[in-house]
Formats: C-alpha cells, structure tokens, sequence
C-alpha cells in the first residue's frame, strides 16, 4: 500500500450503490482509485456466535464498474502485487471486488466526474 500510494493525498470517497464497497479517490502521482469490499455484518440476534468472526476473506466478491475518461489502458495492482492492465469499455472500467484492496492508476485527472447518481456501478456478481 505504501508503494501505490506513495506521493498520494487522500481526495474522497466515491459514490457507490453498495455501502460495503469502498472506492476511494487519491491524487497525486497521477489518479489512484482503491477498491475493495468488506463482508456484510452478522445478524445481531441469529449469529452471536459469529461476532469477531468476519474478516476480508468473507466479502463477498462481485464486479463494478468505476467510470473514468480516456482511453487507457491503466495499470491495476492487486493486494498481493501481481499487475494487469484494465482497458475501458464505454467509459468504464470493470474491478472485482474481494476484500483485498486493489490500485487503479489512471492518468491525472482522467477519473469522470461525477454526474447524477454513482460514478460506480454493480456490475455481474461474482464475475
């Protein structure tokens, strides 16, 4: 985390339909968008026995799409620092989501702005 985000300010928190999905904004050497979820809270009353026993291994995974501006394509690190490269589609691109966080590295301002509703979007669960 240190390396991907190194030089980087924190900027916000992006709109998402699920608030369990975390998609934060940082600038700085170039645009940084991280992108995890995390797993959805145990039932107070039917799971006292799972209380403490929900970590990034119990997310659920699933895709969304972040909507950003050029052509691409930007370099994606996942948690564990192996790289790929994801290439927008119609304006966006497709993360899946773990509980792990994953770094998107897009050129200086080339993260859409937001317009009505999220600039992130579910997309195929499970992809």
């Amino acid at each position: 985390m240190i390396t991907q985000l190194y030089g980087c300010k924190f900027n916000k928190r992006l709109p998402t339909e699920n608030p369990l999905d975390y998609v934060m904004s940082f600038h700085g050497n170039g645009e940084k968008v991280v992108a995890w979820t995390s797993p959805p809270l145990p039932d107070p009353v039917l799971n006292k026995a799972e209380k403490g026993r929900s970590g990034p291994d119990k997310a659920l995974p699933h895709s969304i799409t972040v909507a950003v501006a050029g052509n691409g394509p930007f370099e994606l690190v996942q948690m564990d620092g192996s790289r790929s490269t994801v290439k927008p589609v119609g304006g966006k691109v497709t993360l899946d989501l773990t509980g792990g966080p994953q770094y998107l590295t897009i050129q200086a301002g080339k993260l859409r702005p937001p317009g009505p509703g999220p600039i992130v979007t579910p997309g195929a669960p499970g992809r």
